[in-house]
């Protein structure tokens, strides 16, 4: 679940995205996987309240899933100026309709990936590091389980340049 690094959003096509090639690397491990349902609600340019608003959430819970893993679409709430104030609320109610509602999914929040420039400042003087650190702190806060992708991938990218 999340915007477009989820959506595939630079892709050539969906069995490249990320969703996609994770759903192939655990296939290729486990043979017992075969029958595992992957649904990948990606949404691009979806910002958090996007999310929330479109009715992207009932979405997911509506699949009734065991995991979700979920790209919290950052990238999008600082594209859109949503303040850090919007942003921490709204984690807040999405991780609070899914916990509710599928209290036995396991949920992974995963860190947005990656920008060319992180120090971009949006019209509110924000950049897209002051998402990230804001979404971290409320993370912590409630102590939802969080991996931050974005310094291996950040990692990976020095090591090939």
């Amino acid at each position: 679940m999340g915007s477009n690094g989820t959506s595939g959003t630079g892709a050539s096509k969906t069995s490249t995205s990320w969703a996609g090639l994770l759903e192939k690397s655990l296939r290729a491990d486990r043979d017992d996987l075969e029958t595992l349902r992957f649904i990948n609600h990606g949404h691009e340019g979806y910002s958090t309240e996007d999310l929330l608003e479109g009715k992207k959430i009932e979405a997911v819970i509506q699949d009734d899933p065991d995991l979700i893993i979920f790209e919290n679409s950052l990238i999008n709430n600082h594209y859109q100026s949503l303040s850090l104030e919007q942003t921490k609320k709204d984690l807040e109610s999405i991780m609070a309709k899914l916990q509710k509602e599928l209290p036995n999914a396991k949920i992974l929040i995963l860190s947005p990936n990656p920008v060319a420039n992180d120090k971009t400042e949006n019209s509110l003087g924000l950049n897209y590091s002051d998402y990230i650190q804001a979404s971290e702190q409320v993370i912590n806060k409630n102590e939802w389980t969080y991996m931050n992708s974005k310094e291996g991938i950040e990692k990976k990218l020095k090591e090939k340049n």
